[in-house]
């Protein structure tokens, strides 16, 4: 299986803002994962900092915010770590809570579950 991509909309709930992008899916990640550049056109305001684990081993801190994100029909409240990446991240957390999961066997995103709020 190669690298799986999908395009979701990601909203700030507070101002309103929301924009497409398109997200590498790594279900080795957590959270969702946007870049300094994708934070600022959002306007999103850290709401604290978690402690991450990279492949590497390295240990890191990142800032986080509340985002909505938009995918496949589906909906869900979720944070987004502001991390540089070379592209957005789509995690495990995020799949998780949108009833999303990876086939293995097709290299595509699809429903793991009936979604809790729908579009």
């Amino acid at each position: 299986m190669g690298h799986v991509y999908m395009t979701a909309k990601v909203e700030n709930p507070i101002e309103g803002i929301s924009r497409e992008y398109r997200f590498l899916v790594d279900t080795g990640a957590s959270y969702l994962v946007l870049r300094s550049m994708e934070f600022s056109e959002l306007k999103l305001k850290p709401i604290g900092t978690v402690k991450f684990t990279l492949a590497d081993g390295k240990i890191m801190e990142a800032p986080i915010a509340p985002v909505k994100v938009y995918a496949m029909g589906r909906e869900a409240m979720v944070f987004v770590a502001r991390m540089e990446s070379p592209m957005p991240l789509f995690g495990a957390f995020t799949l998780e809570a949108l009833g999303l999961a990876v086939d293995t066997s097709t290299g595509e995103v699809k429903p793991s579950r009936p979604a809790a709020l729908l579009l």
